[in-house]
C-alpha cells in the first residue's frame, strides 16, 4: 500500500509556490500591459479653451464672466424699497410644489433682505406672469393695480386700498 502511494505521488507533478508566484506575476504583467496600452491609444478630449475673460476673472475674483441668481429681476430694484415685504403674483395662485416657483426663489435671492411673500396681502407686489394678459387677470384677481410694467406680463402692483388712499 505504501508502495502504490508512492507510485502515484510520483505521476502528478508538484505545483510549487515559485510556480504559482510566477503565474501570478505574469498575469499581474499582463494586466498592466492591457491597461497601457489601453490608456495610450485612448483619445481623450481636451477641455476646451476658455475665453480670455474666464481665466482672469476667476483669478482676480470678479464676476465678469457670470451672472449672478436672479440677474433678471434688476429692473424690479427701482421700484422697490431695500427693506421690508412684498408680494409675489404669478400666472396661478401660490402652490407650494408648482413647477414655476423656481423663478420666485431666484428673486429672492436677488432682492435679499426683501422678503417676498408668496400669498398676495403685502401693499406691493411684484407681477410675474407668461403675458401681459395673464398679469392683467391675476392682478385683478388679487385686487391689485398694475401701476409700472417692467416687461411683458411683468410689473409692480399696488393693493387697490393703497391705491385708493393715495389718489
Amino acid at each position: 500500500m505504501y508502495m502504490k502511494n508512492l507510485r502515484l505521488k510520483a505521476l502528478v507533478p508538484k505545483v510549487g509556490i515559485p510556480q504559482a508566484e510566477k503565474i501570478v506575476s505574469r498575469l499581474a504583467m499582463a494586466l498592466y500591459a492591457i491597461i497601457i496600452v489601453v490608456v495610450l491609444f485612448n483619445r481623450i478630449p481636451r477641455l476646451p479653451h476658455l475665453p480670455d475673460i474666464v481665466i482672469p476673472s476667476l483669478l482676480s475674483g470678479d464676476d465678469l464672466a457670470y451672472l449672478p441668481v436672479g440677474d433678471k429681476f434688476q429692473d424690479f430694484k427701482p421700484f422697490l424699497s431695500t427693506d421690508g415685504n412684498v408680494s409675489w403674483i404669478m400666472d396661478v395662485p401660490y402652490e407650494p410644489y408648482l413647477n414655476n416657483i423656481d423663478e420666485m426663489y431666484k428673486a429672492q435671492v436677488y432682492l435679499a433682505p426683501m422678503i417676498i411673500n408668496p400669498h398676495p396681502g403685502e401693499q406691493v407686489a411684484i407681477v410675474y406672469c407668461a403675458s401681459g394678459g395673464n398679469a392683467t387677470k391675476r392682478v385683478r384677481e388679487e385686487h391689485y393695480t398694475l401701476i409700472s410694467v417692467v416687461g411683458n406680463g411683468k410689473g409692480i402692483a399696488l393693493r387697490n386700498d393703497l391705491f385708493s388712499k393715495t389718489i
